[in-house]
């Protein structure tokens, strides 16, 4: 899982969890590292002010004390990792040439599509 962690860019929204807090918040990242464990600054947003935070780490960070708070992503975000992984997986299922880069394109049969009229107007 650790593996599939995206990077945090500089504008990202990411969810903050205190311990001291049952729901978490939403934090958005001022600063990244360069791994994907880390935020150096994030700009935590708390229901009764903004607060910065430096050094958060992932939630599946080998390095997490317990009881440490710690970023994870927004479950939609995951969700649309996951969609994203899923349909990269079934493009390299369906055409393992064109996954390695090995795939050609049929370009006669893109010639022969620029040449045909057009049923509607007649004109391509």
């Amino acid at each position: 899982m650790i593996d599939k962690i995206a990077y945090p860019t500089v504008g990202r929204i990411v969810l903050f969890h205190d311990p001291e807090h049952v729901e978490p918040f939403a934090g958005l990242v001022a600063v990244a590292e360069a791994n994907r464990y880390t935020i150096k600054h994030l700009a935590v947003f708390l229901h009764d002010g903004l607060r910065m935070v430096e050094g958060v780490k992932h939630k599946d960070c080998v390095k997490l004390a317990r009881g440490e708070a710690y970023w994870d992503w927004m479950p939609y975000q995951k969700g649309q990792a996951a969609k994203t992984e899923a349909l990269q997986a079934e493009l390299n299922a369906r055409s393992p040439k064109m996954a390695q880069g090995g795939g050609r394109v049929d370009t006669e049969r893109f010639k022969n599509e620029v040449s045909t009229p057009s049923p509607v107007d007649g004109k391509r």
